[in-house]
């Protein structure tokens, strides 16, 4: 009974101190933004073998090798990517691209989402492919609750708010806003803005629409990405991963409400 006992002691200790890592087998690649930020909360970003010049991760946080985005990878580039799993964001030119070399990738959607529910997604994706980490799991979902109460509190009252992708600049508005994806989706649901009038995540504006929502506040949201700005100036917001989908953008969002009180 006593030995039975200290292996249990010796089991457990060795669990709860284990520290949070890919499996042995495991190699991997993000390309998405919100699986970057996550692997950051992870500890995990530097064991990464790449990430994307388009994640909001400053360059003295990450050494490693750091990829062109989008569709315009070499094909030098694609045969780096063997033997490692790629997270990239939902796209089906890539999806077509990374299928035809075989490659091992792991598709993150994130369109017509919550915060809450990209994370939770993506964490599903991440967890099968690590070890180890339920304590760091579990600080990701309580800095996310802190955010949103954060965030919740620093709105009293329904807001008349619109969101542009892209700096407003003195003599024309970005063309694009933000209508009902992220955490304007979920500020919308949760009843605490009142924002452009469209059921679709992103949508190009109407000028007979923006003359009856000119009493709205207008913010300019600019996502520097590798440089860490984290500014309001005037309408604009520079936060890197703000337009990230999942904590990154909760982080921007609750940054930039608290200077709208």
């Amino acid at each position: 009974m006593r030995i039975f006992l200290k292996v249990l002691i010796v089991l457990f200790t060795s669990s709860a101190l284990a520290d949070c890592s890919f499996r042995k087998d495991v190699s991997v690649i993000s390309l998405s933004g919100t699986t970057t930020v996550l692997f950051r909360h992870l500890g995990l970003l530097e064991t990464l073998k790449g990430i994307s010049v388009f994640n909001p991760i400053a360059e003295e946080e990450f050494k490693g090798k750091v990829y062109p985005g989008g569709i315009f990878l070499s094909h030098k580039t694609l045969d780096e990517f063997k033997n490692h799993y790629v997270f990239f964001d939902e796209s089906r030119e890539l999806e077509k691209i990374f299928r035809s070399k075989n490659l091992k990738t792991i598709e993150v959607f994130t369109r017509n989402q919550t915060p809450t529910e990209t994370i939770h997604s993506a964490l599903k994706q991440i967890i099968p492919l690590v070890e180890g980490c339920e304590k760091q799991t579990a600080k990701i979902e309580s800095l996310r609750i802190n955010l949103e109460n954060k965030i919740m509190n620093s709105i009293p009252q329904k807001k008349n708010i619109l969101f542009f992708l892209g700096e407003i600049k003195t003599t024309r508005l970005p063309e694009m806003v933000m209508a009902n994806d992220g955490a304007v989706k979920w500020l919308r649901e949760k009843g605490k803005i009142s924002t452009y009038p469209s059921e679709l995540a992103y949508v190009n504006w109407s000028s007979k629409i923006m003359q009856d929502l000119s009493h709205m506040t207008k913010i300019g949201i600019v996502d520097p990405a590798r440089e860490n700005k984290k500014e309001l100036i005037g309408q604009n917001l520079f936060y890197p991963g703000s337009l990230v989908p999942g904590l990154s953008q909760l982080e921007a969002f609750a940054f930039l409400f608290a200077k709208l009180k």
